[in-house]
């Protein structure tokens, strides 16, 4: 979306305030975020109801398309008091943009953008297999790491390599991407308690596996050179 400079600098104000905002509550509840190996849910209660959560996310599925270089500048902020907090606000505001830019019209965008606005957790590196099926759908499997606040979420978005049902690569005339992304319920996630370490205790950027997860193609994207659909 194209804005003037006097849109921008208006548009940048009003998300360091945002974030400026959320730094008490994030300040009080830094202690127990790493205690408890993820966000306090008071944090993320926080930080969702300033919309930060939705930031970088298209306009047509209630996101604010915030310009990437004031996306940055308020991840900072929130870092400058809990570093947790800004690193779980980008994830998670990156996350469902990169899902709602690439996911066609249809039930699929309808059921995860249709309501209140979602909680995506997820990684972007495609370390699971999704397998073609004959009737359309695809069949996840894999492990998958560092999915910073994946506690909290209500959805994962999983990125894994298109595999044929005999294990090949895609031919051309299959018409398949090679890598995709798919929408998962949390319910259907194994999360791993994973996360032990003595920096960004509270981002709990756990490993999660998924296990024969039969996901229809509405509930998938694709990625690398795929246009996107929508966002700025």
């Amino acid at each position: 979306m194209s804005r003037t400079s006097a849109e921008r600098q208006r548009e940048r104000s009003e998300w360091i305030e945002r974030a400026e905002s959320v730094g008490p509550t994030l300040s009080d509840f830094a202690g127990a975020s790493a205690r408890g190996k993820t966000l306090a849910i008071e944090s993320v209660s926080a930080l969702e109801d300033a919309g930060l959560f939705s930031m970088a996310s298209p306009l047509e599925v209630g996101g604010f398309d915030v310009h990437p270089a004031t996306q940055v500048e308020a991840f900072e902020e929130l870092a400058s008091v809990d570093v947790s907090s800004g690193w779980v606000a980008m994830i998670q505001a990156e996350s469902p943009a990169m899902a709602a830019s690439h996911m066609p019209e249809g039930i699929g965008l309808e059921t995860v953008f249709g309501g209140d606005f979602p909680r995506v957790a997820g990684t972007a590196n495609p370390e699971g297999i999704a397998t073609s099926q004959s009737d359309g759908t695809f069949r996840l499997n894999g492990r998958w790491s560092f999915a910073s606040g994946i506690r909290h979420c209500g959805w994962v978005l999983a990125n894994a390599v298109v595999r044929m049902e005999d294990g090949s690569r895609p031919a051309p005339a299959d018409e398949l991407p090679p890598v995709v992304g798919s929408l998962v319920p949390l319910e259907q996630v194994e999360v791993e308690d994973s996360w032990n370490v003595m920096g960004l205790e509270g981002t709990g950027s756990c490993h999660y596996q998924l296990h024969d997860v039969v996901v229809e193609r509405p509930f998938m994207t694709s990625f690398g050179g795929v246009h996107s659909y929508r966002g700025g």
